[in-house]
């Protein structure tokens, strides 16, 4: 031992030296590459080596020892050997549960979409009659798992490089083997189905129609009524009436455009083609008696529609809003039509109505905008509210003579209409019921009509002549609304006759 200061050189135990008090070091050789020692500094100024602090036992490993003045600083020492051992076993730990894990998880994914593929078809064929896709069995899916699950192993532990490369062949070839022994996994071609049951008018309106046959699916829709549906076209067989609110076209495809009521069914439900706006033409048979409310309300693109004989009710908005329909006639077996039954029918250009019913219902037509002819037989007694409202093309009504009220509002804006000749038969004529009537040029009332309600033929801005008999015993309000260029001719000393010169309207007797 040796101070570094002064060269004194104690006995043997002490640790400090009795001189200057500086610790004793190592008497030792210094290393030709060590510095030379620090100069000798007075004891009076030299300064006692702080201790350094204990370091936290977290940072222990990292904490270096302090460097004395003769001493080189060591450079870090690398990790122990069984440490690097230890990390690279925890990692391959790690690598290999989350390769299970993704296997695991791929495999529950495969037998789920599998399973859920299988009440899909069950479903479909149910429902729209279709052939079942062939899916893979059970060990098929368990062995198409465990392939994709090897693969997907192979390829993770080739691209980790601290896995050997003895495991990485190892997993290939069992990656090979399983894949090669994968069956095959292979679907059957969708093919037309057909029907149950035997059509009435197949060839006739569908030519290329394929007769059904006795196995395939079909949906309850009555007691003993069935649909079955086909690739565009379904079909409604049995006997009896269908239930309502069946809402069929939940159960029809886009590519469904055609319809055949077959021989059997008396009845369609309400609801039944609600807002089907795919469906174009609709064939019935004549065991068909009543077709229920709003049956083909929506049917947008509905072209033709068979009504046979022994139709008998006609619910209401039975058609509403068929909006491309042109031409409907009803047989004569008819003998209720609904309200609103063929209103917004914006291209119906010609009805025909049908002897046996005795009223036209309100707003049956209105807004029928493309209409121009009715034909009314005789037997119609009334024509309601609003019947004929807004039909702008209407140009000819032939009034029956069984005709004897006309409700308010009735031909409302017939704005095409330009002459009227009323019925003798008629007893009412209400409010409004030709008012708005811009083309009406010259109205024939017979005898036999007493009343004559205000705006009967208001803003009919278009009058030149207005035939009045001496039945009419009251007038009430203003029928013309102000509009009084027109002759009025009426018997002398007649009410119409007192109530136009009242009004300074010209008047002719006859």
């Amino acid at each position: 031992m040796i101070c570094p200061n002064c060269k004194y050189q104690p006995g043997k135990g002490e640790t400090f030296c009795r001189k200057c008090g500086a610790e004793l070091v190592s008497a030792l050789p210094v290393p030709k590459e060590a510095e030379p020692f620090a100069p000798v500094i007075p004891a009076g100024e030299q300064e006692m080596p702080e201790v350094p602090a204990e370091p936290a036992p977290e940072a222990a490993e990292e904490q270096r020892a302090p460097v004395l003045p003769n001493q080189q600083p060591r450079a870090p020492q690398p990790a122990a050997e069984p440490r690097k051992t230890a990390t690279v076993a925890l990692i391959s730990v790690i690598a290999t549960l989350v390769l299970v894990m993704g296997g695991v998880v791929t495999f529950l994914m495969l037998r789920g979409g599998a399973e859920k593929d299988d009440d899909t078809s069950s479903r479909r064929s149910e429902v729209f009659g279709e052939e079942e896709l062939d899916t893979p069995s059970k060990a098929e899916t368990e062995t198409t798992t465990t392939a994709a699950t090897t693969t997907t192993t192979t390829t993770t532990t080739t691209a980790k490089k601290t896995t050997k490369k003895t495991t990485a062949a190892t997993t290939t070839t069992t990656t090979t083997t399983t894949a090669a022994t994968q069956p095959p996994v292979t679907a059957s071609v969708q093919t037309k189905p057909t029907l149950q049951t035997t059509s009435v008018r197949t060839e006739a309106y569908f030519p290329g129609y394929e007769e059904p046959t006795e196995d395939e699916d079909s949906v309850q829709i009555g007691d003993d009524v069935y649909l079955y549906v086909g690739y565009d076209y379904a079909e409604i067989s049995g006997t009896g009436k269908m239930w309502d609110d069946q809402y069929i076209g939940s159960l029809l495809t886009e590519d469904v455009s055609t319809v055949f009521i077959n021989e059997g069914v008396t009845s369609i439900g309400r609801n039944a083609f609600l807002d089907c706006e795919n469906i174009e033409r609709v064939y019935t048979s004549e065991t068909l008696t009543e077709i229920g409310d709003s049956a083909f309300e929506g049917c947008s693109s509905l072209l033709h529609i068979s009504l046979n004989d022994g139709l008998e009710i006609i619910g209401a908005r039975a058609f509403s809003s068929c909006e491309k329909i042109t031409n409907i006639y009803l047989a004569d077996t008819v003998t209720s039509i609904g309200e609103y039954a063929f209103i917004d029918d914006h291209s119906l250009e010609n009805v025909y109505l049908p002897a046996g019913i005795k009223t036209v219902p309100t707003c049956a037509f209105d807004c029928c905008y493309s209409l121009k002819e009715v034909y009314m037989p005789e037997g119609i007694t009334e024509i309601g509210a609003s019947a004929f409202n807004a039909c702008r093309a209407l140009e000819l009504v032939d009034f029956p003579e069984s005709l004897k009220t006309i409700r308010e509002f009735a031909f409302y804006q017939c704005s095409s209409l330009t002459e009227i000749a009323l019925p003798s038969s008629l007893r009412t004529l209400e409010t409004g019921a030709f008012a708005d009537c811009s083309a009406l040029s010259s109205v024939f009332v017979p005898d036999g009509l007493k009343t004559l309600e205000e705006f009967t033929f208001g803003n009919c801005t278009a009058l030149n002549e207005v035939y009045l008999p001496e039945t009419v015993k009251t007038i009430n309000g203003d029928p013309f609304y102000y509009n009084y260029n027109f002759t009025l001719y009426a018997p002398k000393k007649s009410v119409a006759a007192g109530w136009a010169a009242a009004h300074g309207i010209p008047t002719e007797a006859y």
